[in-house]
C-alpha cells in the first residue's frame, strides 16, 4: 500500500478545514450549536432534538419515545425556527447506540442564524462498534432568511472512536432556499473520520427537490467535504448530496459558487484504481448556475463547479447543463491531476461569460484520475478550455461532442507570462520612482511602493495547438448509421481527436438507395468520401468536434406502367420517390366538405378515379424495416377548390391563383407514419392529370414541390411525414420539372 507524505496532506486539510469552517454557518463549536435562540440543550444527553421551540432529548420527561438513547418525533404542519437534531453514541461516557429521527410534515422556516434550517449531525466515540444515527425529513420546503448568515440545510457525520459509526440523512422534498445579507449555502454536507486507528464509517447524505442560494455577499449552493485520516483500510467517509431539480446561486456583490468540494484521504488515497477511504458524490437533476453580479468588487467570481485538493474520490453528476455568469471565474475549475479520482459529467452545455472550462496546476500528483464528460457543448464567452501556468491535458481525459469555435475562439488556450508588458510598465515605475527619490517625496515614494507591479499580474492567453489535439470529440450517429472504425473509447464514449479520420458503415434497406449524408439535423448537408469497405463512408473529424452523423435514404424510382383509361386504376401503385422535404412541422388546415372536385377540369371518369383511388393504401418502412401500411381514405379527405383555396387564406399562405387547378384535397397522417425511413411519405391523388407532365403543388404550410405524373388520373405526391391537415392544391402550369415560376431545380433544393 502507498503512503502519503503525512506532513504535506497533513497542511493542506488544515487549510481546507479552515477555509471550510471560516466559510460555512453551521460549522461552529459543538457546545455553541446547541443554543437556539432560548432554548438550550443539555450536554449530558446523548440524543438532542430541537422543532421551532420545542425540545426533546433522550433523558427529558416529554419524550415520548424514551428508550435509552433513542428519539423519534413528528411534526404536523410547519415549523418556525428550524430543526436541530443531534446524537452521540457515548456522549455520557457509556457505549451505546443513539437515533434521533425527525419528521416533518410540512414546510420549516428560519429567521436567525447560528444554526441551519435543517441542522443534523451524527458523532461516534465509541470503540465497540456502535452507532450514532440522525435522520431529518422535511415533507415540505426549508427556507432560510437572515440579515447575517443564512444555511439551508446542515448535515454532519463524525467517527471519532477505534471503531465507531456516524450517520447522518436529511431528506427535503419540495426545495431549499437561503437568504443571507452577508452569506448563504444551500447546503452543506461533511463527512469526518478522525481517528487514525479508527475502522469504522461515516456517512453524511442529503437528498433535496431544489436548491437556492442568494447574498450581497459569499453564496454557496452545494458545499460538501469528505475527510478520512485513519490508516485503516475498512475505514470509510461518504458524503452525498442529491438534487433532483435545479440549482441556482446568486450573489449581488460577492463571490458565487455553484459546488464547492473537498475530499482527502490523509493515508491511503487512491491506490491501483480504488479509492480507499473519502468519497464525495453530487448529482442533480437540472441546471447547476452560478451568477456573481458584483460590479465595483474586483475580487469577486463565478465559480459553478470548484473542485478543491482531492486525495479520494469526488464523482459529480449534472443531467442538465452547468452555467457561469459574472466578470470573473469559470464554468468548471480543476486540477490537472490528483491523487484520487475527480469524474465530473454534464449532461448537456457547460457554458461561461467568461472561461467554460478552468485547469490549474495539480502538482507532482499523477497517478490519479481526472475525467470530464460533456454531453454537447463547450462554450466559453471569452475561453473555452483554459490551462494555467504549468497546467497540461496530459492527465486529464476530457470527452465533448463539441467545442465552440465561432468568432475565432480557440479549443484550448494556455496562459503565458506577458514578459514584453510587464517589462515597459516597470521601466516607467522605475523611471518615477527614481524621479519621486531624487524629490525626497516620502508619500510618492510610498505611494509607488504599494503600486510596482508584478510579474504575475502580467499573463497573456495563447492558443495550445498540441493540448486541442488532445481533446476526445463524441461522436453521434443517428439511425441506419454505425461506426466502423476510428474510434476510441474514452469516458464510455466513442470519441476521436481533430484530424482523425472516422468510418462509418449504412445499412440500407431492401428498395431504398442513399440521397445524402447530413450532419447534426437534415438541413445542413455534407459529403462523405467512400470508405475501402463496400457500404463505409469516411469523414475527417473537424476542429471543435460537432459530429452527429445522419443519412436520408430515399425509395429506387420503379417504372410504372401507364394506364390508357383513368378508369383501369392497377390494384398497387409503386410509390415513386420525389422525397423533397417541405420542412413543415406544425401544420395545420381546416377541413373543408368532403364534396370532391378536379378543379378547373372536367373529367368523365373523375368520379370512378376517385373512388378506386380511396381504396388503395399507402406504405412507408420504419426504422426496424417494417412495413406501415394505412388506408388512403383514412388519411386523405378530397375537398373542392373553394374550401382548398379558403384554407391557404386562413393560414396566409399564396397561391398560384384559381387557374389551372388539376386537384385539392386535405391529408392528415394523425402521427402515424413519425417513424418512417424517409422524411416524406407518398400518397395517391386522383387529379386531371396526365402521364409524361409534371404538376406544381402547393401546400398549405408555404412549401411547395414539383411532381412528375406517372399515370394518367394519379400523381404520387410526396408529403411530409407529420403532415397534419396539411391541404394541397395541384397546378397545371408546369410542363418541365426544372422550369417552375421563379422556383428551383428540384436537384438544387437544400434539406
Amino acid at each position: 500500500m502507498k503512503r502519503r507524505n503525512l506532513c504535506n496532506t497533513k497542511k493542506l486539510m488544515a487549510v481546507i478545514l479552515a477555509a471550510s469552517m471560516m466559510m460555512s454557518s453551521g460549522v461552529t463549536a459543538f457546545a455553541d450549536a446547541l443554543s437556539l435562540g432560548s432554548i438550550t440543550l443539555s450536554e449530558d444527553d446523548n440524543v438532542k432534538v430541537a422543532i421551532g421551540s420545542d425540545k426533546i432529548t433522550d433523558g427529558s420527561a416529554n419524550d415520548s419515545n424514551k428508550e435509552g438513547g433513542k428519539v423519534e418525533t413528528e411534526k404536523t404542519g410547519d415549523v418556525k425556527g428550524g430543526v436541530y437534531a443531534s446524537s452521540e453514541d457515548n456522549n455520557d461516557s457509556a457505549d451505546k447506540d443513539a437515533t434521533a429521527k425527525v419528521t416533518v410534515d410540512g414546510d420549516v422556516t428560519k429567521d436567525s442564524s447560528g444554526t441551519a434550517g435543517v441542522h443534523a449531525v451524527s458523532d461516534s466515540n465509541s470503540s465497540t462498534g456502535t452507532k450514532a444515527s440522525t435522520d431529518v425529513t422535511v415533507k415540505g420546503s426549508v427556507d432560510v432568511e437572515t440579515d447575517y448568515d443564512a444555511t439551508g440545510v446542515y448535515a454532519s457525520a463524525s467517527s471519532s472512536g477505534t471503531k465507531s459509526n456516524a450517520t447522518t440523512t436529511v431528506e427535503v422534498k419540495e426545495a431549499v432556499t437561503a437568504v443571507g445579507e452577508e452569506s448563504a449555502v444551500g447546503l452543506s454536507v461533511v463527512s469526518n473520520i478522525n481517528n487514525y486507528e479508527g475502522s469504522g464509517n461515516a456517512s453524511a447524505n442529503v437528498h433535496v427537490g431544489s436548491v437556492s442560494s442568494n447574498s450581497e455577499g459569499t453564496s454557496v449552493g452545494i458545499r460538501i467535504a469528505a475527510h478520512n485520516e485513519s490508516e485503516n483500510p475498512t475505514a470509510t467517509s461518504t458524503a452525498t448530496a442529491i438534487v433532483d431539480g435545479n440549482v441556482n446561486v446568486t450573489s449581488d456583490d460577492g463571490s458565487a459558487y455553484g459546488i464547492q468540494t473537498f475530499v482527502t484521504d490523509i493515508y491511503d488515497g487512491f491506490i491501483d484504481g480504488v479509492s480507499e477511504g473519502a468519497k464525495a458524490k453530487v448529482n442533480i437533476g437540472g441546471d447547476l448556475k452560478a451568477t456573481s453580479n458584483a460590479d465595483s468588487n474586483s475580487s469577486a467570481v463565478a465559480e459553478t463547479i470548484l473542485v478543491g485538493g482531492v486525495s479520494g474520490e469526488l464523482n459529480i453528476n449534472v443531467d442538465g447543463s452547468v452555467i457561469q455568469s459574472g466578470k470573473k471565474g469559470a464554468a468548471i475549475s480543476l486540477p490537472d491531476s490528483s491523487d484520487g479520482k475527480i469524474t465530473i459529467t454534464v449532461g448537456e452545455d457547460v457554458t461561461a461569460t467568461t472561461t467554460a472550462v478552468n485547469i490549474n496546476e495539480g502538482g507532482e500528483a499523477s497517478d490519479g484520475i481526472v475525467e470530464l464528460t460533456v454531453g454537447d457543448e463547450i462554450s466559453g464567452g471569452e475561453h473555452n478550455i483554459v490551462l494555467n501556468n504549468t497546467a497540461s491535458l496530459d492527465n486529464v481525459s476530457i470527452a465533448v461532442w463539441k467545442v465552440d469555435t465561432s468568432d475565432g475562439k480557440n479549443v484550448v488556450d494556455k496562459v503565458v507570462p506577458d514578459e514584453a508588458s510587464f517589462k515597459a510598465d516597470h521601466e516607467k515605475w522605475d523611471a518615477a520612482m527614481k524621479a519621486a527619490e531624487s524629490n525626497y517625496d516620502k508619500e510618492e515614494i510610498y505611494r509607488l511602493k504599494e503600486k510596482e507591479p508584478k510579474p504575475w499580474d502580467y499573463q497573456k492567453y495563447e492558443q495550445d495547438t498540441e493540448a486541442e489535439k488532445k481533446v476526445n470529440y463524441i461522436i453521434s450517429v443517428q439511425s441506419d448509421v454505425s461506426i466502423a472504425s476510428g474510434t476510441r473509447e474514452v469516458n464510455g464514449y466513442d470519441t476521436a481527436h481533430q484530424g482523425e479520420t472516422v468510418t462509418f458503415a449504412v445499412t440500407v434497406p431492401s428498395g431504398y438507395e442513399i440521397e445524402n449524408f447530413y450532419n447534426v439535423s437534415p438541413g445542413h448537408i455534407i459529403s462523405l468520401n467512400k470508405g475501402s469497405a463496400d457500404g463505409t463512408y469516411l469523414l475527417t473529424v473537424p476542429r471543435g468536434g460537432g459530429v452527429d452523423i445522419g443519412v436520408t435514404l430515399k425509395k429506387i424510382q420503379n417504372d410504372v406502367q401507364a394506364t390508357t383509361s383513368n378508369s383501369n386504376i392497377p390494384a398497387t401503385l409503386t410509390s415513386s420517390d420525389n422525397s423533397k422535404k417541405h420542412e413543415s412541422d406544425d401544420t395545420t388546415g381546416t377541413t373543408g366538405v368532403q364534396n370532391w372536385s378536379v378543379g378547373n377540369y372536367s373529367d368523365p371518369n373523375a368520379a370512378a378515379t376517385m373512388q378506386a383511388i380511396q381504396g388503395l393504401q399507402v406504405h412507408a418502412l420504419n426504422l426496424g424495416g417494417a412495413d406501415m401500411v394505412q388506408n388512403v381514405a383514412d388519411v386523405l379527405t378530397p375537398v373542392d377548390t373553394i374550401t382548398a383555396l379558403n384554407n391557404f387564406s386562413a393560414n396566409n399562405v399564396s397561391t398560384l391563383g384559381t387557374n389551372n387547378i388539376m386537384g385539392t384535397g386535405v391529408v392528415d397522417f394523425k402521427s402515424m407514419f413519425l417513424t418512417a425511413v424517409t422524411d416524406t411519405v407518398d400518397v395517391p391523388v386522383a387529379a386531371s392529370v396526365a402521364a409524361g407532365q409534371s404538376y406544381t403543388v402547393m401546400f398549405s404550410d408555404g412549401t411547395s414541390v414539383v411532381v412528375p405524373c406517372l399515370a394518367n388520373g394519379v400523381l404520387n405526391i410526396p408529403f411530409n411525414k407529420n403532415a397534419e391537415g396539411l391541404t394541397y392544391i395541384i397546378y397545371g402550369l408546369q410542363m418541365d420539372p426544372t422550369m417552375s415560376m421563379g422556383m428551383p431545380a428540384t436537384s438544387e433544393w437544400t434539406y
